[in-house]
């Protein structure tokens, strides 16, 4: 019977955690995690600020008895990065509460390294189930150096508790199928509500039980009536949410026909596939759907299950075509490719049969193989966003030296930039200083569009019209030089030309920043002054 509960020594399970953790914070900071701003994706800066503000509430108004929606809408309005309601709060309340003893950026990011070292741990823990201790170690530690995983650990983002949600929720389902009993099923159902309520593409955990169902042949299932216990904790924790927020939700959905989208994400990801895992991995992948024991092991079942319930959720969901949505199946692919090589390695002929402690000849195989993935996969693209800490402390700096009357008030800034360095702005200042500036995004403020950008249209149609705004409500603007050409719109154009042109607005400062893929470019700081 399957139970990942196996006993292992407790020494060893802190050793190989411990050492997940080192191997993973030594590829975050190697990848730039803590030298970069937060900037490397259009949504980090979101996914800080949110659990940020979830930390704030925690840590005073909670027990004043604010209420908070009050709160949030106070909290969007100076740092207008809040994501609650495009996502769902699973990630954030468990950022939240993890940023309770330190506000840092040091803290933020070691949790992202503790996410994914416990998603490695429980690889491990599961190879250990059906693979040899050799071949389960390689699986867990090639999952760490897969560019993919190294990507989102330098990167702050919900996909890696996701990852762990449905790892988790798989093999509860695969207990309830060996075991039979009632609370299996129902911590299936809860995990995936958990998952759900991380992210709505939780909802794949939904395919998982008819894969393992089908590809198990374990019909009788079906008529069990434990098994529809399973929904209830979704219905009762996470359809509520989804009800709630599906208005908000639905502008992060492409709005294509289903018959173009499917089969632009068909070709999409099985291209994605080898181009993200390797020529090795995917061939050994496709080694795993063919049977390789006359009685097929519970667990590879699971982990197809789960790989499939992936694949089809995003090919039918036209929530965007991204690499990124293969870290859910990330786990199947690695585990169940391992699984693959330990068989081949198998028909090698050898002095010995391979035992627990394996033959030095299939440790020699193995080893030699996990070196090839890792060097066929190489490096992953370094995390490159600077500037932003800086940009705004020169503001903060110009304060302290000359303070202004209404020194009591927050110095409102207009930020001129992309969705990404909008949003490292909005994250270096929610995190540095969240009681001092008051940040506006030109993209809301000068121009009106969707959450993906559609139905654009700019507020301002003349330079006169833009300096009224920003003598009656601006304090300083920021320009951001390095917005990418194919990203530039007009309202970025008509407030650099009103910036030239006003008497009432003076440069002060010029501080250098650079972005992934880009020339060093600039953030120039300009005062608003009072007419």
């Amino acid at each position: 019977m399957f139970d990942i509960r196996h006993s292992q020594p407790s020494w060893l399970c802190l050793v190989v955690f411990a050492s997940f953790f080192l191997l993973t914070l030594a590829l975050q900071q190697r990848n730039g995690a803590f030298s970069n701003d937060f900037g490397a994706h259009a949504d980090e800066a979101a996914h800080v600020v949110t659990g940020l503000m979830v930390r704030d509430y925690i840590a005073g108004p909670l027990w004043q008895g604010q209420h908070p929606m009050r709160f949030a809408e106070s909290y969007y309005e100076n740092f207008p990065k809040v994501a609650l309601g495009h996502y769902p709060p699973g990630f954030y309340a468990v950022e939240g509460l993890w940023l309770l003893p330190s506000r840092s950026k040091t803290a933020i990011l070691l949790l992202m390294t503790t996410l994914t070292s416990l998603t490695a741990f429980i690889v491990w823990l599961t190879g250990r189930r059906f693979l040899l201790p050799t071949t389960a170690l390689l699986a867990a530690t090639t999952f760490l150096l897969i560019p993919l995983v190294q990507t989102y650990t330098a990167i702050v983002m919900s996909d890696m508790l996701l990852v762990i949600f449905c790892l988790l929720a798989t093999l509860s389902f695969g207990r309830f199928m060996d075991s039979r009993k009632v609370h299996y099923s129902l911590l299936f159902g809860l995990l995936a509500a958990a998952a759900i309520l991380t992210k709505g593409s939780g909802l794949l955990l939904a395919l998982v039980p008819p894969f393992a169902i089908i590809l198990s042949r374990q019909f009788s299932l079906l008529t069990n009536w434990r098994l529809w216990l399973a929904p209830l904790p979704v219905i009762t924790l996470a359809l509520p949410w989804m009800l709630a927020t599906r208005h908000i939700t639905d502008e992060g959905m492409q709005h294509s026909p289903l018959v173009e989208f499917i089969p632009e994400a068909l070709v999409y990801y099985a291209k994605a596939i080898p181009r993200t895992f390797g020529f090795i991995l995917s061939s050994l992948l496709l080694l795993s759907f063919f049977p390789q024991k006359k009685k097929p092991n519970t667990l590879p079942t699971l982990l197809l299950a789960l790989l499939f319930s992936s694949l089809i959720l995003y090919i039918i969901v036209p929530a965007g075509l991204d690499a990124r949505y293969l870290l859910t199946a990330s786990a199947s692919i690695i585990l169940l490719s391992f699984g693959s090589l330990q068989w081949l390695s198998s028909l090698i002929p050898a002095k010995k049969p391979i035992t627990k402690n394996q033959a030095p000849r299939t440790k020699l195989i193995l080893f030699i193989t996990c070196a090839l993935i890792v060097l066929e996969n190489g490096r992953p693209n370094k995390k490159v966003f600077t500037g932003s800490h800086q940009a705004l402390e020169t503001i903060i700096t110009l304060k302290k030296q000359t303070p202004p009357p209404d020194t009591d008030k927050r110095k409102i800034v207009l930020l001129s930039s992309d969705a990404r360095g909008e949003g490292a702005l909005i994250a270096e200042g929610c995190l540095s200083w969240p009681d001092t500036l008051s940040l506006r995004r030109s993209s809301k403020v000068l121009a009106q569009s969707d959450w993906l950008g559609r139905d654009y249209s700019a507020k301002f149609e003349s330079p006169s019209q833009l300096t009224d705004y920003l003598s009656e409500n601006i304090n300083f603007v920021i320009v951001d030089t390095g917005i990418p050409e194919h990203l530039k719109l007009p309202h970025h154009t008509l407030l650099q030309s009103t910036l030239s042109q006003n008497k009432n607005s003076k440069p002060l400062a010029t501080i250098p920043s650079k972005r992934k893929k880009s020339q060093p470019a600039q953030f120039i700081i300009h005062k608003i002054l009072t007419p």
